[in-house]
């Protein structure tokens, strides 16, 4: 659990069973976002984060093939792509650009992903996620090198090859949300930025590094 007093929130993080074996090179988190108003706890929010453990696959000489494997079950390859490279001997490495700046900033390479973060919609627009945000760096810090994420609008998430159910999507209220996609996107992005995050250049992807 992770308390920000000054707005009378926390994360409950969820206890599920864990296959050890599946989960030797990552960890996931999954949490609710709970508010204590008027002595009253509500949950107003819910979240995935997943930490990479990215040192201990390189210390056990993982190859690319592993990594795409390990990547790939949660569905997080352009994550894998943006990061890492290859050779021809199917050995991996952190490309150099973000090597020397995970270095300078943190001495792990371990990579943070914040998967998924929804606000119930009659408590968006509060600035609840940007308080989420920062309670997550500050739990995670000196755990990980860079934070990633991928920028797209949930509301879209019905036309894709996954989809969601229609009574998620009418819970979450995703009808209220903007409806035009390259409004959205571009609303999303500049939410992103005023987090601290900078935008991968040609891509709908962000990243974060620690503060020292």
């Amino acid at each position: 659990m992770n308390t920000n007093e000054s707005y009378n929130i926390h994360l409950d993080f969820k206890i599920q069973r864990f296959n050890f074996e599946d989960n030797l090179y990552h960890n996931e988190y999954n949490f609710d976002v709970i508010l204590d108003e008027d002595d009253e706890e509500k949950v107003i929010g819910k979240g995935r984060v997943f930490l990479y453990l990215t040192n201990k696959m390189f210390d056990d000489g993982l190859g690319w093939i592993d990594f795409d494997d390990i990547f790939g079950d949660n569905n997080h390859v352009d994550f894998l792509e943006e990061l890492f490279e290859g050779d021809q001997y199917g050995s991996v490495r952190l490309k150099e650009h973000y090597y020397y700046k995970i270095l300078d900033q943190c001495s792990s390479c371990n990579i943070l992903i914040p998967d998924r973060l929804e606000i119930y919609p009659e408590y968006r627009n509060k600035g609840y996620g940007k308080i989420v945000t920062k309670m997550i760096r500050d739990m995670f810090y000196d755990s990980y090198g860079i934070e990633i994420i991928k920028a797209f609008p949930l509301q879209f998430e019905s036309k894709n090859a996954h989809g969601i159910v229609p009574e998620i999507y009418e819970k979450m209220r995703y009808d209220l949300m903007e409806q035009d996609e390259d409004t959205a996107q571009q609303s999303l992005y500049r939410m992103y930025t005023s987090k601290g995050y900078k935008q991968i250049e040609y891509t709908n992807l962000f990243y974060y590094y620690p503060e020292n």
